[in-house]
């Protein structure tokens, strides 16, 4: 019973600790998009990308 109680705990840690982690590199990944969509870089590499997505979705 211990060994049941004890397992469920350190999975719950474990999850909780998994989705911080991830909560985390979502948050460091969405400043470093938006700092790289600031600058005249990010938009350029924005709208290429955009207007490739447009041809891909217009030759299909």
């Amino acid at each position: 019973m211990a060994l049941v109680i004890k397992m469920a705990s350190g999975s719950a840690l474990h999850s909780a600790l998994e989705s911080r982690l991830g909560m985390a590199l979502v948050m460091a990944s969405g400043s470093a998009l938006h700092s790289a969509l600031e600058s005249r870089l990010g938009m350029a590499l924005v709208m290429a990308l955009g207007s490739a997505l447009h041809s891909a979705l217009e030759f299909h």
